[in-house]
């Protein structure tokens, strides 16, 4: 009876948010397969989904997590940031799950190429990848709501989630616009040495998903430079704007 015990608060403990403050920038980005209609999903959220506490995404399909070795950095980052705790608390928690015969843990996975192998294939799949990684398309990048510093790409259908260059993003920071709800987009050129031309095509959508208006616009960043883009939401009667990179290339 004291084991049952012990085992509920482990499992109570580990599926609550997390409780170790996240770091100033995220080391991942969480990738799910691009047929997925999810575009955000909370700490809390992913720290269950990934505890097998949570299992079905909203439309009814069997979510599918794949986590990386456990020695890997981007699983260090992840568990920290998501769970708040070590990658070692969590291992213990799956040792105990298993020796209870409550559920297994999610498939551990050798490298970012194989986690995105996975959630291209499986539609229900999800997985987190370094924040570097190449992602040639086939999935989706999923927004955190609550973890300052997740440098993402604006999440959406047709968005472009990484070009040959991959150190040309959208990302998001800080609140903006109508009472605070939007984020600033920023186009950022990572790349020490080249500069970029970037062609960027902004959409505004109403009630209902429903395109207003869209826009297409090049824009020229040199090495290491950002560009502010607009913010997602700009005023009252816009409920969404999207910036989608078209294309990079060298400029000049």
């Amino acid at each position: 009876m004291r084991r049952s015990v012990q085992l509920l608060v482990l499992c109570v403990a580990l599926a609550a948010a997390p409780a170790v403050p996240a770091s100033e920038s995220a080391d991942f980005v969480v990738v799910v397969h691009p047929d997925n209609p999810t575009e955000s999903l909370d700490r809390r959220q992913l720290s269950r989904i990934f505890l097998r506490v949570m299992n079905v995404w909203n439309d009814g399909g069997k979510i599918e997590p794949v986590d990386q070795a456990p020695e890997s950095p981007v699983r260090r980052a992840f568990s920290k940031a998501i769970h708040g705790k070590s990658t070692f608390s969590i291992q213990s928690y799956w040792q105990r799950r298993i020796f209870s015969g409550q559920s297994t843990p999610p498939t551990e996975l050798p490298s970012d190429q194989k986690v995105l192998e996975i959630v291209r294939r499986e539609p229900g799949a999800i997985g987190y990848v370094s924040a570097d990684a190449r992602l040639t398309g086939g999935v989706k990048v999923l927004g955190i709501d609550d973890l300052p510093g997740y440098d993402e790409v604006q999440p959406g259908p047709g968005v472009v989630i990484a070009t040959e260059w991959e150190s040309v993003k959208v990302v998001l920071s800080g609140s903006c616009g109508f009472e605070g709800r939007g984020r600033q987009a920023v186009l950022r050129n990572r790349d020490p040495d080249r500069a970029m031309r970037v062609t960027v095509e902004t959409s505004v959508r109403g009630d209902g998903g429903l395109l207003r208006a869209s826009s297409v616009e090049d824009h020229t960043l040199g090495p290491r430079e950002e560009k502010p883009l607009g913010c997602t939401q700009a005023d009252a009667y816009a409920e969404e704007r999207r910036y989608t990179i078209l294309g990079v290339s060298l400029n000049g």
